[in-house]
């Protein structure tokens, strides 16, 4: 014999010798009469050197055996319920057991009785089957809390059903139709068994929030009308002063009608008794029993938003020849929307942002259709923010999607430029200043391209308007073009153009074109602001590079500008003081033809 056999039988024997001990304690009296019960099983125990846990399931099985036996009548009477209470005694069985095995066994007869009271549906479900589940949590002495939860269990699979029936229709129209069956179930017939199971001290408190809940309304609903009065008031101020001119001009020109009027006395009004109107309390059904455990958030929030479809486009009826027409849509369906969302398990966040959404996308539908001209009036503006208000829509939303589809024609506009050749940076700029991502309409190395383009123009323009900040360090920053690569571009181009535009310069001078002189001094100038570290041209004729600075000053007042071309021509600062002087002064002359294009200027 090995060891576990050996033990099997010895824990046998050891059951065995305490069964008879322990029927001899409860025959006798001696269990009843014990000051300690539980003390008195323990002597038992370790009488027979059994294990207390082994001990304590034998309880729980002779406790489970008593109840089975019972229920076998599918009730349990006050004598045996009392029998129960006192066996629970004398065995020392927790609560938590006894209430799990009630549970297992009183809750399968009453869990039975339930699945057969709401397979009626909402058609056959009558009072009877109603009364029936109540009395069957008498019948086998269930507990509420248990009933409930058994309720639970059971409800939520029929809720289940009609979502799978509800997915297996071929179309919206027909699915939302199982939807509304789900709500009118949880309603008609979930509502009245889930209060029936309810303790007065639950339907009291559920009375007191209905009623703060009420009285919240009502202060809302106060507060706004006042609003709206005093809006109304300020609003028609001017119309009411018209108005009173107006009537008082009829009321000193009356009518021969209205004379009559007030010369026959007015017929007493008879007497109304008024009858006070008891308010009907409100229906309140049910929440308790959801979908949260078994269904995703995701999945609930669709079928909410599909109903939600419904609601606001109506049912389609077939006419002749198969021709669908869309019927009056119902009102009552959005008050069912509250009840699916309590059915689904859905709080009001989830609600809200599923109406948000739809929402939005009915705002983007009416916001693509006003842009379709392409440009947004302040007609079409004040449009979109009225149906904005009516649709509920915060403004914040509203106004990114009015953005996106701006954003999707500046777009659009910059492929079309783009296509023909006439995209630059600046019109680049202005996609970035709109929060678009330039690189989607470009790619990274056309991109470069367009900023040297841009970095060449500056320098070619003739202004002398070369923004060191903005073109080295702004610009290559708000499109993500390396400043390290910036600089070299514009050294590059810097050293390209220095020799050239001192050429042209010179050749302009020579040519006495006073205007084109200038305007490539401002470029020889702005080659310098984009590299400073480039030594200046050299020249081969120090007396026309005297002559290019000495006409640039007579032209140019500004010190700073003077400066920028003196530090480009490499003119050392002495000379460049005395030649300064003598333009100042007078003795530096151009030329009769230089002097008449400069009267251009």
């Amino acid at each position: 014999m090995g060891p576990k056999e050996a033990e099997s039988i010895e824990n046998s024997v050891k059951e065995t010798a305490y069964k008879n001990l322990l029927k001899e304690a409860v025959t006798s009296g001696a269990l009843d009469n014990a000051a300690s019960k539980a003390e008195l099983l323990g002597e038992l125990v370790d009488k027979v050197q059994w294990d207390s846990e082994a001990a304590l399931a034998l309880h729980e099985a002779l406790y489970r055996q008593k109840l089975s036996s019972f229920l076998d009548k599918k009730s349990i009477t006050d004598a045996e319920d009392a029998e129960m209470a006192r066996l629970q005694k004398l065995l020392c069985v927790p609560n938590e057991a006894r209430d799990a095995i009630h549970k297992e066994l009183c809750g399968d007869i009453f869990s039975k009785t339930v699945s057969s009271a709401l397979a009626a549906g909402v058609d056959r479900f009558s009072p009877d089957d109603r009364n029936s589940i109540t009395a069957a949590m008498e019948a086998v002495k269930l507990s509420r809390d248990a009933a409930k939860e058994i309720l639970d269990d059971v409800a939520r699979k029929y809720l289940l059903k009609y979502i799978s029936t509800s997915r297996s229709q071929k179309d919206r129209i027909s699915s939302a139709k199982e939807i509304k069956k789900m709500i009118f179930f949880s309603n008609l017939v979930l509502t009245p068994v889930v209060g029936d199971l309810k303790t007065e001290e639950e339907r009291q408190a559920e009375k007191d929030a209905l009623a703060q809940q009420k009285e919240i309304q009502e202060i809302m609903a106060k507060a706004k009308e006042e609003a709206e009065k005093e809006k109304k008031a300020e609003s028609g101020e001017a119309a009411a002063t018209e108005e009173k001119e107006v009537t008082s001009f009829f009321d000193a020109n009356p009518t021969t009608d209205e004379v009559a009027e007030k010369e026959e006395p007015a017929a007493a009004p008879a007497e109304e008794k008024k009858v006070e109107k008891e308010e009907e309390p409100a229906i309140v059904y049910q929440k308790e029993i959801n979908l949260s455990k078994d269904m995703e958030l995701s999945d609930r929030v669709d079928v909410y938003r599909n109903y939600l479809l419904y609601a606001m486009t109506g049912d389609v009826i077939t006419g002749p020849m198969g021709v669908q027409m869309v019927a009056e849509r119902d009102e009552a369906e959005f008050g069912r929307l509250s009840q699916l969302g309590d059915v689904l398990g859905l709080n009001q966040l989830d609600v809200m942002k599923v109406h948000q959404d739809l929402a939005e996308q009915a705002y983007k539908g009416q916001v693509e259709q006003y842009m379709t001209g392409g440009v947004l009036t302040p007609e079409k503006s004040a449009a979109l923010e009225k149906l904005r208000e009516s649709m509920g829509l915060p403004k914040e939303t509203a106004d990114k999607v009015i953005k996106g589809f701006q954003n999707q024609k500046l777009i659009s506009s910059m492929q079309a430029a783009k296509a023909q050749g006439n995209l630059n940076l600046s019109k680049l700029m202005e996609l970035k200043d709109a929060g678009v991502d330039p690189t989607s309409v470009v790619n990274s190395d056309m991109l470069q391209k367009m900023y040297r383009d841009e970095v060449s123009a500056r320098l070619s323009d003739g202004t002398g308007a070369f923004d060191v900040d903005k073109l080295l360090n702004q610009i290559p920053k708000e499109l993500g073009i390396d400043a390290d690569k910036a600089a070299k571009i514009a050294k590059s181009l810097s050293a390209e153009k220095r020799r050239l535009t001192l050429v042209q310069a010179v050749s302009m001078m020579r040519q006495k074109k006073t205007k084109s002189t200038i305007e490539s001094l401002n470029n020889l100038m702005a080659c310098g602001m984009a590299d400073p570290t480039g030594a200046p041209e050299k020249w081969s004729e120090p007396e026309e590079v005297s002559d290019l600075f000495s006409l640039y000053c007579l032209k140019e007042k500004d010190e700073s500008k003077r400066s920028g071309v003196q530090a480009a021509l490499g003119v050392a600062d002495e000379e460049a003081a005395n030649l300064k002087d003598m333009v100042d002064n007078g003795a530096w002359k151009f030329g009769a033809d230089a002097e008449e294009e400069a009267s251009f200027f």
